[in-house]
């Protein structure tokens, strides 16, 4: 097995949504199907490609140096919802400044969660921990007729 080429996506200033709440960054990766042949011609092997597959893969971890993660947390949390990002860079100027009575009363019973409080709860509750997450493959097939020689 061997990696070529990957694609990274995702940045810590994209919009909060469900893929951004379960990945974060990630990388999608490709994975090709095909069968070898000799070119005679050109005295050289050649690999067709049949199929590519396209995936996910993505680490959970929660170790973090970065003044940018210890500055933005994994969320502002309570019992009923999740901070936006723009709702969090609010909170979090009011919070570095130490303005608590502020905060208490735009963002009631909201809380910041940073990778140190998971790392807490791991150790206190001997659960949780840090993983790899790789989504199903979706198969493309390549057209017939398309012509993808790679020699080798």
């Amino acid at each position: 097995m061997c990696q070529v080429n990957y694609q990274g996506f995702g940045s810590k200033t994209d919009v909060l949504d469900e893929l951004y709440g379960a990945v974060g960054k990630g990388i999608f990766k490709l994975a090709v199907v095909g069968e070898t042949r000799v070119n005679y011609l050109f005295r050289q092997d050649e690999f067709i490609v049949q199929h590519i597959g396209i995936y996910l893969r993505d680490t959970y971890d929660f170790n973090s140096d970065s003044t940018f993660e210890q500055m933005f947390p994994l969320g502002v949390w309570s019992k009923s919802r999740l901070l936006s990002k723009a709702e969090m860079t609010v909170y979090m100027l009011m919070y570095n400044a130490r303005e608590n009575s502020k905060i208490a009363e735009m963002f009631p019973s909201l809380v910041p969660v940073f990778n140190d409080d998971f790392r807490r709860y791991q150790k206190r509750h001997q659960a949780g921990g840090d993983f790899v997450v790789y989504s199903d493959v979706m198969w493309l097939k390549v057209p017939a007729g398309m012509k993808t020689p790679m020699p080798w």
